[in-house]
């Protein structure tokens, strides 16, 4: 059996696929053989026993990866694991942006109020979020 302290909200959905027979999964898990968090700025105090962390999301910035290495810790992140979350949010911005600038959307016809019509939107994306 192994243990997996969680640090903010993960998903079920992603900890569902621990078999619940292999490992305790649990936010109030003490010690523990893995860490899994997303923003939460983990101390080397909280690492305690832990032989891996997991980052859930780009960047190691919010764990202390050198004083990790020194004990043997081996920390891993999912570069890209947010990047619907980042193409939802940029296009809720392009859409919010232009609503400002040009007033009320249009629809064409009371069935389909939330269909966005007469408006042009050019999109332009980078790396992963494209």
């Amino acid at each position: 059996m192994h243990t997996i302290k969680t640090y903010n909200q993960i998903s079920n959905r992603g900890l569902s696929r621990f078999s619940a027979k292999d490992y305790i999964v649990a936010g109030d898990a003490i010690g523990g053989d893995a860490i899994l968090l997303r923003s939460h700025k983990l101390t080397i105090d909280e690492v305690g026993d832990a032989r891996a962390i997991a980052r859930a999301g780009a960047g190691t910035n919010n764990v202390p990866v050198t004083d990790c290495t020194d004990r043997g810790v081996v920390v891993f992140n999912t570069p890209g694991a947010n990047a619907n979350a980042v193409k939802e949010l940029v296009l809720c911005g392009m859409l919010l942006d232009v609503d400002d600038d040009l007033g009320e959307w249009e629809t064409r016809d009371s069935d389909h109020d939330d269909e966005i019509t007469n408006y042009d939107i050019a999109m332009e994306a980078l790396d992963r979020v494209a």
